[in-house]
């Protein structure tokens, strides 16, 4: 359902709110040419504005969503029964309370920047470009394993000319289970390859066992994937359940929105400090920076501050870090290991 939205109004708030166009879109997850066209709107467009936008707006002054309609010229009236029965029903809008942490936060209002696209854009079009990208792992995965089973016929048959040497030349005792615990990882879509570390038999590599997030097949996937984007970010780890993000937009791409300092950059990318957090009020691009390397200050003290109150003290905390232990592996056969 689109809505007339009152330009005046829009202004009037913006003003008493100390807003710019640019921090009322980074507040309510727009682009500053949405804004900008809402406030002076094309000739002929009529004003209609669609309902999550003013939604978006209203939230972001805090005002209910009427008080941005023009007066005297809210919808036209309902001219069909079926038009009748859409406006008796919700529109099928919903929200969605989720957690995720400031670089994640920052990476989404970037990315809309850069290519000038609503951040909700963005998060629509994520389930699309994760399947994607989750079936070219599992495809790659699938290419792999015909591969090693080739190889592995190949070796077989240049083998049966040497029969005085032993079959482990071109076989081993475990490989065919090994492949094939791979393909039914692969057949239920286990992109992150959980069922085979949680087996109990000796099926992944030492590095996978020791730090899953890092090397298993999608993580692998991702950073040579993102490897060609020209340096525009780089993936560290990826893992089911994760609270953090596991990969970092390149600095370059946040300098061209705020400053080249590299201790504001950073804490931008790293999430030590939110966008969202910069107040409203301050429009100063010295300013914004004072305030990044200010609150980054503040949180990396907080951090510190927590480690060391308290009876566990750094020194303490290494040593018990030190001394956590790993779950033994198991050999395929299920003996323990030599």
């Amino acid at each position: 359902m689109n809505i007339k939205i009152d330009s005046a109004t829009l202004e009037k708030l913006m003003d008493a709110k100390g807003l710019t166009k640019t921090t009322l879109a980074a507040k309510a997850g727009l682009t500053r040419k949405t804004i900008e066209r809402l406030l002076n709107p094309p000739e002929g467009r009529g004003k209609r504005t669609r309902n999550e936008t003013i939604e978006a707006i209203a939230k972001a002054l805090e005002v209910p969503t009427d008080q941005l309609w023009a007066k005297g010229r809210h919808r036209s009236a309902p001219t069909s029964v079926s038009e009748q029965v859409s406006d008796r029903l919700p529109p099928s809008i919903s929200q969605m309370n989720i957690r995720i942490d400031h670089a994640t936060r920052n990476a989404l209002y970037i990315v809309s920047r850069r290519y000038g696209v609503e951040i909700q854009q963005v998060i629509k079009l994520a389930p699309l470009l994760f399947l994607t990208v989750a079936e070219r792992s599992l495809a790659q995965r699938r290419t792999r394993i015909n591969a090693l089973k080739k190889s592995q016929q190949e070796a077989f048959d240049i083998a049966k000319g040497a029969p005085y040497l032993s079959p482990l030349v071109y076989e081993s005792p475990y490989s065919d289970a090994i492949l094939e615990k791979e393909e039914k990882s692969i057949a239920k879509n286990d992109i992150f390859s959980d069922d085979l570390y949680h087996d109990a038999d000796e099926v992944c590599s030492d590095k996978f066992y020791e730090d899953s997030s890092r090397y298993n097949p999608f993580a692998i996937f991702l950073r040579d994937f993102v490897s060609d984007s020209t340096g525009l970010a780089e993936v560290e780890t990826c893992g089911n359940g994760s609270l953090f993000t596991g990969y970092k937009l390149s600095p370059n791409i946040f300098e061209a929105f705020f400053s080249s300092d590299t201790d504001i950059l950073n804490a931008l990318v790293d999430g030590t400090v939110g966008i969202h957090e910069i107040p409203s009020d301050i429009k100063d691009s010295s300013a914004i920076g004072d305030f990044i390397k200010s609150k980054a200050d503040e949180s990396r003290k907080e951090i510190i501050g927590k480690l060391e109150i308290g009876p566990i003290k750094l020194e303490e905390l290494r040593s018990m870090l030190e001394n956590v232990s790993v779950p033994e592996k198991k050999t395929i056969n299920g003996g323990e290991d030599d």
